[in-house]
């Protein structure tokens, strides 16, 4: 099959199944989930065959098609089928599939499941689009639809508040970037020329002006920014946990969040020395700030959905420090199968409390404790994935985390700056606070007591092969044998030339002590967890409400200057207009008409003259003789 045909197969197929479910609608829900599941199937078969083909060191190939013209102008759609496009192929329909497998379960009961399957299938080839695409524009038209896509599916149920309010404010959240990002993507085709990703990555960027350069990378940056939620607008992530669980899978771990991430790899030439450094202090900020909001939670989807902010910042510090990026995607392969993996675990662990039949939040960790012995598989795949995402070693994680380490010791020993040693200690700091909140969560969830006393703890199961099947895979994914061949065959090995001679020992370092304090701090405060305000009441404080009391000055503005002078000002007019209409019957339509009167009075009078009797006329002649000789005697 020709490269061109299978592109645009694996591009379509899930626009052609999404179509179809809802062409079906509710009557053929069940009909729905299979269908979904045979395409991806069928999607992921395509990109290994495709990555079988096409996958090789020199190998870049970029399909152009003609997708419209403007007078003399053609504007092309064009694929860019290179190693990065073929490994985030494999990953989005591999999570994709296992996310569709989990919510047969999972989303069984849904009277909407065709409009569930209809929008993520949607969304996959949204990111999909975003994936295989070699034009900016082009990005730019899929990076919206991703946009929608989320809207649609964080605001499922949106018969309440919660999810509604939570699609808002990630639909929004993201304009804000979005719009820098296409702001940057204006700039980029000013000052480039070009919207290729190819032709950009052979440019010779010593000729264009530094200071637009780098405010074009910024503004390019902005778009990752809001998709992949760093600081300032990353609160939106942890509130898209009002969506479905497998949705919150897919987001966090091969799609919206992953878009940002991919989308600053393939841009990375554009990128100055100037905007790394912005963009790494933001990375960095992001990394600690998620991290710290973690270890307060007592949601399990929220712990992990602050955890994917954390190493969403963790990766585009590598972006940042590294020369092509290579660390950071690396962690992104792996970061998609331990994090896809503990979001389908939290899942199964939700709906294990679910089939209790009691009425309670199923996802408060406090209401947990001792559910290793009632749901071992979940509770090994949940430690697995932990392990991995904490970077244990014969994991996934642990690589692919060490090799950002050691670019950030290696932009240290290279910069011969003392300041620059901050990003490898926060990095540091951030390993072992993310060691701390997972273990905790571990704590919670499966050791101890359980701690609910409106459920009989015998009544929780985990038997069920569309919940297990995929989290024994992502578990197995994450770890060494399956998960050391996915990176062997996926992932370009990362140069390392620094000579810190102790980035493994920090590492580890870091990771035991946050074990340790993880597990002190358990023993001596168990499940109590002090409450920590995070960035929505700052944005309560200074946007929200300033907003809301700037709005209601310009109401009472509104209403009491503005309605006033309009209402006042109309009644002037009224007033004016009855003079007007005076001085034009007085006046204006007076004078002739007055005129006409008299004229007229005169007629009448004169008219007794013309009588027609000659006895008249002679008198008439003689008074006026008579008249005249008097007028001119005197």
């Amino acid at each position: 099959m020709s490269p061109e045909i299978t592109s645009w197969s694996i591009l379509l197929t899930p626009l052609l199944v999404s179509l179809i479910i809802f062409s079906l609608g509710r009557k053929h829900n069940a009909l729905s989930g299979w269908l979904s599941i045979a395409g991806a199937f069928v999607n992921l078969g395509l990109s290994i065959l495709f990555f079988v083909n096409y996958n090789t060191d020199l190998q870049r190939i970029t399909l152009n098609f003609n997708w419209f013209t403007l007078g003399k102008d053609s504007y092309i759609f064009s694929f860019l089928i290179d190693h990065y496009t073929l490994t985030m192929l494999f990953v989005v329909n591999v999570v994709a599939l296992l996310v569709q497998l989990f919510s047969l379960e999972y989303m069984h009961h849904d009277r909407d499941l065709f409009r569930y399957f209809a929008y993520l299938n949607l969304f996959v080839f949204s990111m999909l689009g975003i994936v295989l695409t070699d034009s900016l524009f082009v990005m730019y038209a899929f990076w919206e639809l991703v946009g929608l896509s989320s809207y649609l599916l964080i605001g499922f149920w949106y018969e309440s508040h919660a999810p509604n309010q939570a699609a808002k404010k990630a639909f929004l959240m993201n304009r804000i970037g979005d719009a820098g990002f296409l702001l940057g993507i204006f700039l980029a085709f000013y000052l480039l020329k070009t919207n290729s990703l190819t032709a950009i990555s052979h440019l010779d960027f010593t000729q264009i002006n530094p200071t637009l350069l780098t405010a074009t990378g910024l503004l390019l940056f902005c778009g990752c920014i809001g998709k992949s939620a760093q600081f300032p607008l990353h609160t939106w992530l942890p509130d898209a946990m009002e969506g479905p669980t497998p949705v919150s899978a897919l987001i966090h771990a091969a799609t919206m969040v992953a878009a940002g991430i991919f989308m600053l790899v393939r841009i990375h030439p554009v990128l100055t020395v100037d905007a790394k450094i912005v963009i790494a202090v933001i990375g960095t900020i992001t990394m600690l700030m998620g991290a710290f909001y973690a270890i307060f939670q007592t949601d399990i989807k929220k712990t992990l959905a602050y955890s994917t902010v954390s190493q969403l910042g963790l990766m585009v510090v590598a972006i940042a420090l590294s020369i092509n990026g290579e660390a950071a995607f690396g962690h992104l392969f792996s970061h998609a199968f331990f994090k896809a993996g503990l979001f389908l675990c939290a899942g199964a662990i939700i709906h294990a409390l679910h089939q209790t039949g009691e009425v309670f939040d199923a996802q408060d960790m406090r209401l947990m404790g001792g559910l290793a012995k009632k749901t071992p598989i979940i509770f090994v795949c949940f430690t697995i994935c932990s392990a991995a995402l904490m970077g244990l070693p014969f994991t996934t994680g642990a690589e692919t985390k060490f090799s950002i380490l050691k670019v950030a010791f290696d932009f240290a020993l290279q910069q011969h700056s003392q300041w620059t040693w901050v990003f490898p200690f926060a990095i540091i700091l951030g390993i072992s606070m993310t060691a701390f909140y997972s273990i905790r969560q571990i704590l919670f969830i499966f050791v101890g007591n359980f701690r609910n006393e409106k459920v009989n703890i015998s009544t929780i199961q985990e038997r069920n092969i569309f919940l297990n099947l995929p989290i024994i895979l992502l578990a197995l994914a994450s770890i060494i044998g399956l998960g050391t061949i996915l990176t062997k065959v996926f992932l370009v090995e990362i140069p390392v030339v620094s000579t810190w001679k102790y980035d493994a020992i920090s590492e580890y370092f870091a990771i035991g002590l946050g074990l340790l304090t993880g597990w002190l701090t358990y023993q001596q405060f168990g499940i109590k967890m002090p409450h920590i305000n995070t960035m929505d009441s700052f944005y309560d404080s200074i946007f929200v409400k300033s907003t809301l009391s700037f709005a209601h000055f310009l109401h009472t503005f509104d209403s009491k200057i503005v309605d006033n002078s309009v209402n006042y000002l109309a009644k002037l007019q009224v007033v004016f207009a009855q003079i007007i209409a005076w001085f034009d019957r007085s006046f204006i339509d007076g004078i002739p008409n007055g005129s006409a009167a008299i004229v007229g009075s005169v007629g009448r009078v004169t008219q007794h003259f013309q009588n027609g009797k000659v006895q008249w006329y002679f008198v008439a002649a003689f008074l006026g003789i008579l008249s005249m000789i008097i007028f001119m005697a005197f």
